[in-house]
């Protein structure tokens, strides 16, 4: 049952709310395939990264040269425009964006160079070399770059971040030969995710110079993001009925199933509050890659894409959406590659719901979804507008901008 309630900015009838749960609350869905770098002959594009607020997306365009040799751009699309990054001297021209800053002005990946593949930072139409191998990261203020770097005695590979343009070494898990890989860093640039060499490669969190398995016993995992503050670290382990996604929080390794009947279930990306997961899985029967979902709302049960755009109605023609390779902080977006059967594969992003700058004239905080109302209803959730979550109360309020006044507002409340 829904009653309403007239709410004044000194709420003294919050105390009476009760407690309710709305489910999927997404307000409008939006499905959109990003397209192609212009003159991109027989073109396709993938996405691998998305800024704070979705407004920015990062990956790698596929072209045709005349010779007919193939040429793969790292790219960044905003406002509907996708812009090619250009590569690093020397060598073929190839590069691959993976990660962008929280504002959406720096990018970084890798590139083809004079000798190998190298690492870049992209910032004002700039591509600094970073140096030898790949950049995977990068922290929410674009200073601190993540990746790894060949360790020359024995070909390995080591994790290493760049800050200011500085690489430091991060070690390794201890036992098994030396080789670990960073994936992924915290927006604050604190924790650092990837895999370590122990008894076998094993999902590791680094932090203030110490390196962590996320397994009590060491096995074949990889971590390839986490969230804002570093307490939610996701990614994959191996076991024998196939490979597992996981969510890793407060030292526990949960595991987010795939579909009955799928395998090679991977875990790619996480918001910044650590609630919505983005990956990849296998049907046993397709064979087919399909992008995957898990969120609190759902119980951390696996949503299908495609599925979910068409029980919400939205429209996505004969589009397959085959990955999700990435979150926006604030949740509102997931981005990866979808799949047509007359036009290639393309990258696309798809909006949970719509961010916005203010609500009712309250700042957002920078995570994009958090609000101080102040005496009025406290600290809210605006993520699921026009249902806002009040944390004070632990409740869910229905309460639409539009509804808002100087005088006043009043809401739908569970009862």
């Amino acid at each position: 049952m829904r009653t309403k309630l007239s709410l004044g900015f000194l709420s003294r009838y919050i105390g009476i709310l009760a407690t309710i749960w709305p489910g999927f609350l997404f307000g409008e869905i939006i499905f959109e395939t990003l397209g192609t770098l212009p003159g991109s002959v027989f073109g396709e594009s993938e996405a691998f990264g998305v800024n704070a607020n979705g407004s920015v997306v990062v990956g790698v365009n596929y072209r045709l040269a005349q010779d007919f040799t193939l040429i793969q751009e790292a790219f960044r699309w905003k406002d509907g425009v996708m812009t090619g990054l250009g590569d690093l001297p020397g060598g073929n021209f190839e590069s691959y964006a993976e990660d962008v800053s929280a504002d959406g002005s720096v990018v970084v990946g890798w590139s083809d160079g004079d000798d190998w593949w190298h690492a870049f930072r992209w910032e004002n139409g700039v591509m600094t070399d970073l140096g030898a191998r790949w950049a995977k990261g990068v922290s929410g203020d674009g200073r601190v770059v993540v990746g790894s770097y060949p360790y020359v005695p024995t070909g390995a590979y080591e994790a290493v971040k760049w800050v200011d343009g500085v690489m430091t070494p991060l070690g390794d898990l201890p036992g098994g030969s030396k080789f670990s890989q960073a994936w992924g860093i915290s927006d604050d640039g604190k924790v650092i995710v990837g895999g370590g060499e122990a008894t076998g490669q094993t999902a590791f969190r680094w932090e203030d110079g110490v390196m962590i398995s996320l397994e009590e016993e060491p096995g074949m995992s990889r971590a390839f993001a986490v969230n804002s503050d570093g307490s939610v670290v996701v990614g994959e382990f191996a076991r024998t009925s196939g490979d597992i996604a996981f969510r890793w929080v407060d030292g526990v390794l949960n595991p987010l199933n795939g579909p009955p009947d799928w395998f090679s279930i991977q875990a790619q990306g996480v918001s910044g509050d650590g609630f919505t997961v983005a990956g990849v899985g296998i049907h046993n029967q397709s064979q087919r890659d399909t992008a995957l979902m898990w969120t609190q709302q759902s119980g951390f049960l696996p949503v299908i894409l495609n599925e979910f755009l068409d029980q919400n109605g939205v429209e996505r023609g004969s589009w397959y959406l085959e990955t999700a390779m990435a979150v926006s902080t604030d949740g509102s977006t997931i981005t990866g590659r979808a799949v047509h059967p007359d036009s290639g594969a393309v990258a696309y992003r798809l909006r949970l719901w719509e961010s916005v700058d203010s609500w009712a004239g309250f700042s957002i905080d920078s995570d994009g979804r958090s609000v101080n109302t102040g005496g009025f209803i406290g600290w809210i959730d605006i993520a699921r507008i026009p249902w806002v979550f009040s944390y004070s109360l632990q409740s869910w309020i229905y309460l639409p901008e539009e509804r808002i006044t100087p005088a006043g507002a009043w809401a739908y409340i569970g009862r």
